[in-house]
């Protein structure tokens, strides 16, 4: 049973890639993150089992309804910092799956943010794969920390003690691995679109090597350009 999760804030200006916003403007910035968003619900939804969206803030239920995609189910994220809230949605997810698979099956969970829009299915579907025979897979990014985390059968400790927001997560992370003698994986690396000018290299990036990712990332291209008045060139 694969199930795929999302972590997703809601994109209230001045709240969601306040980083980005420092050169698009609050507005921008979170017209800008809920277009992630939705490109990766609409690119994503037939991906895994079971798609659930963590949502953020719990009052915000009614925006996500009116905003996700059939395919995809909601449940709101726990209190406490990232780790925590990651640790509850792996437990809630391996429970989740297994209330829906035949006793015996391989439960595997894989959890995503919407920082790297362009991420292609195929690292989501090798992430699966890899949890066959291996208890955890990291997609690393760029910035030290990871885009997607994936577990099979259970939830590990890999978020205690972790200085989450800063270079030194993933590094942090494989430690945590290492300790608890996990079998693990990589993807490739990423780069999160956070500062703007992590956003004018996906733009190139889809200009200039279209053939790298998917069709639809053209329309993702179209629409950043809508937002920034083509400023992004």
């Amino acid at each position: 049973m694969n199930h795929l999760g999302l972590f997703a804030k809601y994109w209230e200006p001045g709240r969601v890639k306040t980083r980005l916003a420092e050169k698009t403007g609050p507005l921008h910035a979170s017209q800008i993150y809920f277009l992630f968003l939705r490109h990766l619900l609409t690119g994503l939804d037939d991906v895994g089992d079971l798609r659930t969206v963590g949502y953020s803030p719990v009052d915000k239920q009614a925006q996500f309804e009116d905003s996700i995609e059939p395919s995809w189910k909601l449940t709101p994220q726990s209190d406490g910092d990232l780790g925590e809230r990651m640790e509850k949605f792996f437990v809630w997810a391996h429970q989740k799956n297994r209330a829906f698979s035949d006793p015996g099956d391989r439960s595997c969970v894989v959890l995503i943010g919407s920082d790297t829009p362009h991420l292609p299915i195929k690292f989501i579907s090798d992430a699966f794969d890899l949890l066959l025979h291996q208890s955890v897979v990291l997609g690393p990014s760029t910035d030290g920390g990871y885009y997607l985390v994936g577990m099979s059968d259970k939830c590990y400790p890999l978020f205690e003690n972790v200085d989450w927001s800063t270079d030194q997560v993933l590094h942090q992370t494989i430690d945590r691995m290492e300790q608890h003698q996990l079998d693990y994986a990589f993807l490739p690396p990423m780069t999160d679109i956070d500062h703007f000018e992590d956003l004018i290299e996906l733009t190139d990036q889809l200009i200039t090597k279209p053939e790298n990712f998917a069709a639809r990332d053209q329309d993702l291209l179209e629409a950043i350009e809508n937002i920034t008045g083509g400023g992004c060139r």
